[in-house]
């Protein structure tokens, strides 16, 4: 990873004077960037000042002022480092699942830098998520293929143990004190006691797969806060308009907090707002294959009750990874090849 930073002031939204309404920003500038030329950053986390992510060559952060780019983890040989999935930050201590196929790795490196400790090994690795005790991770298992899992192990050490199998196109996941989340690529979302026991369905697939399609795309994100599962769905028919959506953690009926312009990537959630990345326009009738239009990602966000819609970052951006969102901050990356690390103000 080749770490060029800008060091200028960052460019702020003009925010009402309660901070409720940002307009949009537009373009991102150069004065909003805190890294440049990352290796297809792929996922972001946000802790104790600092962003981390992890990228197909490796893994790194930023302070949130711009100052302090690190490598933590560099691949060996020139291997692919990850293809997939998800970084989490507890403590002093960073963890990921690398997405990597047929064998790949769940880690964890001190959030100061130092050795990595391969946590555990699995088929695709996806999510990853932890909390006081165990760190969880889910396993893919594609729509003609459905040998996917949720796992949990002690952070302490000890056996891994399977909460969830036989499951289809599982991607990112979602924990609270009580039970990990996961959605699929059906639009469908379920839960397991952390404790282990029965799987439970919280809202049912929405979609039916066209004939003759195998899925092996991941559903985009989930997370879970205040007693509601938010996460993202596309349609499989590859025209009818995404959603984000809600439901109760003891499931219920799904409420409909946003339909977006084009297919989301990326989710965030705090006490009052719901934000969300775009990739941007997708040629028409080319199904979920056809890759967006480059520099017209978009960033957004609603209230959590589903109103007051707000475009923050209007354009410039090429498959967004983020957002993530801290204070009165929000940070995301943009670009395909050479990522760009940037920060808005909100």
């Amino acid at each position: 990873m080749n770490h060029a930073l800008a060091f200028a002031l960052l460019a702020a939204c003009t925010t009402s004077p309660d901070h409720s309404q940002p307009p949009p920003c537009g373009t991102p500038s150069p004065s909003d960037q805190l890294a440049q030329n990352q290796n297809q950053i792929i996922s972001l986390a946000l802790s104790g000042g600092e962003v981390y992510w992890l990228d197909l060559g490796g893994l790194g952060k930023v302070s949130t002022d711009g100052t302090g780019a690190t490598e933590l983890v560099q691949p060996q040989s020139g291997a692919a480092f990850a293809l997939a999935g998800t970084i989490v930050v507890r403590g002093d201590t960073v963890y990921w699942a690398d997405g990597n196929f047929p064998q790949g790795s769940i880690a964890s490196v001190p959030a100061a830098g130092g050795a990595t400790t391969t946590i555990a090994t699995a088929t695709e690795p996806l999510g990853v998520a932890v909390d006081a005790t165990n760190i969880y991770w889910s396993t893919f298992g594609s729509s003609d293929h459905p040998v996917g899992t949720v796992v949990k192990q002690r952070l302490a050490g000890g056996d891994a143990v399977v909460l969830a199998s036989g499951l289809s196109t599982v991607g990112p996941i979602a924990v609270d004190e009580a039970n990990v989340y996961w959605s699929d690529d059906f639009g469908a979302v379920a839960s397991v006691p952390i404790a282990g026991g029965a799987v439970h369905q919280l809202a049912p697939a929405q979609y039916t797969l066209p004939p003759a399609t195998i899925l092996d795309g991941a559903p985009a994100a989930i997370a879970v806060s205040d007693g509601r599962v938010y996460w993202t769905s596309t349609p499989l028919d590859g025209t009818s308009p995404s959603t984000i959506r809600s439901v109760d953690i003891g499931g219920g009926t799904a409420t409909t907090i946003a339909t977006l312009a084009t297919r989301p990537l990326g989710l965030a959630v705090d006490d009052t707002f719901v934000y969300w990345s775009e990739v941007g326009p997708i040629t028409p009738d080319g199904g979920l294959g056809v890759p967006p239009t480059v520099n017209q990602g978009t960033i957004s966000r609603v209230a959590n009750d589903g109103s007051d819609a707000v475009q923050i970052v209007s354009n410039g951006a090429t498959y967004p990874v983020g957002p993530v969102v801290e204070d009165n901050a929000l940070y995301y990356s943009t670009g395909s090849a050479a990522t760009t690390l940037y920060r808005v103000v909100m």
